[in-house]
């Protein structure tokens, strides 16, 4: 995995552009970046993960006893808990898995996840897919998150309907904190099937954790390889050089290009990295949103997106950076057949694909738009390994760079306390009654079309 920053610099997009100058004044911020996150190893987790290959074998051997067992894997989770499994399994199983035969997904079981609490989708899907047949993987790593706890008593009642207490046990998995919360409770009394999250690694650093791997495990991923690349990156990303740092590199160059663009484009020329570039999305905007900085993570799809948003970035604001993710081999080709247009006859899919993401590339660049390119050498467990920890890597440095804690969300506090409130948990229920108030006078207020 390497990232080309060509179109960054002033000798190719010209005054928008900036030296290699200006990032070698940033060196000592970088190194001192590094260096802070080094310090802070023990308590930073997510940078332990790609050395637990014991775990991950445990992981591994009971995925093999089990997947064969199960139709479906059911996975019940939220944002950290849920955006990493959803990527690596587009990524990494066939992209039609779900609709082949057991057979042909060697033995592994489907997998959905239910990661909203919309009645409707929530009880379609009961409806739709067999409990009975299926293994259920709760996820939180607080064992209280609201959305979780409630998907998961509603499929717990119907699976105890199904098959009974005590049968119900044999098809749950408990993801959660190794001491503490709601979920670690049930595991204790119910002794139900359990992996630990580690106590320093927060939600959306820990795809490479249980968090991420179980799910994996049961659809046949390789999850050995995929810590393995992993840890390769890691090496790469506390080297001080930033020639031989894409996290750093990617890092910096926000951090230089944010005062003035505080929007981040990620366009991704594969379809099968569409989800990953979801998961980055929250690393990035729940690490960095905090004390008035950060920049703004949109998603874009290529070919898909150059008939939506293109022309914004083209010829709207000129306040974005761009990063496109590149896949240099892909498994497929496919002949266009010469039924006409010339330029496509006998020609390859792949061709128009690659075609299409160079030309979209080049248009921005001469209209003096900056952007880099992650190119993924192919998607194996490997390289998809190396692309999330650089991303995750290059967040942290981020982090460092605007002195801010890139591992809370304080954010996100006030709305889940108003949402407790409104529900009727007893102890909030002075807030509660404010709350009512403000809700009335919004549903009352005479300003509607």
């Amino acid at each position: 995995l390497y990232i080309n920053y060509s179109y960054i610099l002033k000798n190719f997009i010209g005054k928008n552009g900036i030296t290699k100058n200006d990032l070698t004044k940033l060196k000592e911020k970088g190194i001192e970046a590094i260096r802070n996150l080094k310090k802070k190893k023990k308590e930073l987790g997510f940078i332990q993960l790609p050395s637990k290959i014991r775990e991950a074998k445990k992981i591994l051997e009971f995925a093999q006893k089990n997947k064969s067992k199960y139709n479906n894997f059911i996975l019940i989770g939220i944002g950290g808990s849920a955006l990493g499994n959803k990527a690596l399994f587009e990524a990494l199983c066939h992209p039609f898995h779900n609709l082949l035969p057991k057979e042909k997904r060697n033995g592994t079981p489907r997998f959905f996840i239910l990661d909203n609490v919309d009645p409707d989708v929530i009880e379609k899907f009961l409806e739709t897919v067999s409990i009975k047949r299926s293994i259920i993987n709760v996820i939180s790593k607080s064992g209280t998150t609201t959305e979780t706890i409630a998907n998961f008593f509603i499929v717990l009642k119907k699976l105890v309907n199904k098959v009974g207490d005590p049968y119900y046990k044999g098809h749950l998995i408990i993801t959660t904190d190794p001491k503490k919360g709601f979920l670690r409770d049930v595991v204790k009394k119910e002794k139900i099937v359990s992996f630990k999250i580690p106590e320093n690694v927060g939600g959306r650093f820990s795809v490479l954790s249980p968090v991420g791997l179980v799910s994996s495990a049961f659809v046949g991923i390789d999850i050995i390889k995929l810590l393995k690349g992993a840890s390769y990156m890691r090496k790469l990303c506390e080297n001080e050089d930033i020639e031989k740092n894409p996290a750093l590199l990617f890092a910096l160059i926000n951090y230089i290009f944010m005062k003035k663009r505080n929007i981040l484009v990620m366009f991704s020329y594969s379809q099968k990295m569409s989800s990953f570039v979801d998961w980055f999305l929250q690393l990035w905007a729940e690490s960095l949103g905090k004390n008035g900085f950060g920049t703004t993570p949109v998603k874009a799809i290529g070919t898909i997106d150059q008939h939506s948003q293109l022309q914004l970035y083209m010829d709207g604001p000129d306040d974005k950076l761009f990063c496109f993710v590149s896949v240099d081999k892909f498994e497929s080709e496919i002949e266009i057949p010469p039924f006409g247009f010339d330029y496509l006859n006998n020609k390859k899919l792949l061709e128009l694909l690659k075609a299409e993401e160079k030309a979209t590339r080049t248009a921005l660049k001469e209209r003096g738009k900056p952007s880099i390119t992650i190119h993924i050498p192919e998607i194996t467990p490997y390289h998809i390994g190396e692309f999330i920890f650089m991303l995750e890597y290059a967040t942290a440095i981020m982090g460092e760079l605007l002195k801010i804690n890139a591992f809370d969300q304080p954010g996100v506090e006030r709305g889940k306390t108003l949402t407790k409130a409104l529900m009727g948990e007893e102890k909030l229920k002075e807030e509660r009654q404010k709350f009512l108030k403000e809700i009335k006078k919004y549903e009352e207020s005479p300003y509607k079309v």
